[in-house]
Order: structure tokens, then sequence, then C-alpha cells
């Protein structure tokens, strides 16, 4: 069931418990662009994170600030995760999704992870076949900025890199493992980092570009349009 007489997924159907965020302060919606962001907790589920990251997360800032609201949902979200049916589940509130009518006609682009990462081998592969699911349709964009570098190498044993339906972002600060940033060039990735304020003008200098904050039009780490971005700290 869940269907109705017209083929649409009714959202009664729908796991209560996975919900997508709508956009952030800087992926706002355009004309021909919507964003989705997929939010867990953050240091908890981020197993490779530096000292570095844990110091400037923004995340971790916005759950220090004690909104229970924000709090919850990641809870929640994270508990999702580890049921045997979430792979089945998130398949099909994203399906559920792309039939709202705000989103007719325009490129969904959704963002694993706005808050958290992948923190398991399995979580990952869990990503991995939910956006299988969607190969080939146009109407939606996979991406994920990641630390979990061990757990794609695994992966990589298995499939290639372009197999993989999801724009994958290496995500870094000073302090991450040289090793992993050359394995994350040899792959093809964007990385993006944050610097202090007054190390970003050396950066553009040194070939990274900035981002503006202004992703409906940009789009730089959806699409792979440069090789390196930087952000000032939060």
């Amino acid at each position: 069931m869940g269907v109705d007489f017209m083929g649409k997924i009714k959202k009664c159907e729908l796991n209560p418990n996975i919900k997508l965020m709508d956009r952030n302060n800087k992926s706002k919606t355009t004309e021909t662009t919507h964003f989705m962001l997929w939010n867990l907790p953050s240091i908890k589920t981020c197993p490779y994170a530096t000292e570095l990251c844990k110091k400037h997360c923004f995340a971790a800032k916005q759950e220090n600030g004690y909104n229970p609201a924000i709090i919850s949902s990641r809870a929640n979200a994270y508990a999702e995760t580890l049921k045997p049916n979430f792979v089945k589940d998130m398949i099909k509130y994203i399906e559920w999704y792309l039939q709202k009518r705000k989103v007719e006609n325009k490129t969904c682009f959704l963002r694993i992870h706005g808050t958290g990462d992948f923190y398991s081998l399995e979580y990952m592969r869990k990503w991995i076949e939910i956006t299988d699911h969607f190969k080939g349709d146009n109407r939606i964009v996979f991406q994920c900025y990641t630390k979990s570098m061990p757990f794609l190498i695994e992966i990589l044993k298995e499939r290639s890199i372009d197999s993989i339906n999801i724009k994958i972002v290496w995500s870094i600060f000073d302090d991450t493992d040289p090793f992993y940033t050359a394995y994350a060039k040899e792959l093809g990735l964007t990385t993006f980092t944050a610097k202090p304020k007054k190390e970003i003008e050396t950066a553009i200098n040194d070939g990274y570009f900035l981002c503006q904050g202004n992703c409906g039009n940009c789009k730089a780490c959806y699409k792979g349009k440069v090789p390196k971005i930087v952000i000032p700290y939060h």
C-alpha cells in the first residue's frame, strides 16, 4: 500500500522519524534548485574528526547551545540509521519528497550530513545502497563532506569511485593526516577546508576557491567545479 490512486506515495505511510531538513542559511532554494540536508549528532558520529575539527565544529556549538529540538532531531536520525529498515525507509522518503509540487522541475541537491559523518563502514554502505537506487534520476544529486576516508578505502576495494552516486568532498583541517589527503587527490575528490581569516588570502593564492556561502547559485561543492575550496573558521 502507501500509494494513492495516482501512484503517489502517501505521507502517512512514511517513517515519521525519517526527515530531511529543507536547506540552511547558505543553501537557499532558487528557481531551478532545491537543497535538502540529513543531519546526525556532531562529534559522536565523526570517528575521524581531528582536534581542530572538534574545536571549530559549528554543529557542536549548536548542540552545546542546548536547543532541544536540534538535539532531539539529530538523535532520532542517528537511531534510525541503526535500524534494519533504514535503507528502505530513506528511499521511500526521498521518492515521496521528489513528488512534491515545490520541487517540480527543479534539481534537488541532498547533502548527506549537514552535521555528522559516516560513523561506520556499515553505515556508509547503507547510504551507497540508497543512492544507487537513484542512479540515472536527474531530479536529485547526492553530496557529502567526509573525514571517514578509511571507510571509503574499504568500499573502493569493491567498486570504483566513479560508480558511487555521491559527490564526495574530502573535508580537512591543517591537522588532517596528509596520507589520506594525498589519497583523496589521487581519487580526484574536491578538498574542502576551513582556515583563520588571516590565512584566507594565502590559501586563495595557493589555488583555493573561496566559498561565498551562496550554494544556490554556485554549487561548486555539489558539482566538483573546483579542486580545492576554503572558508573562514566559523
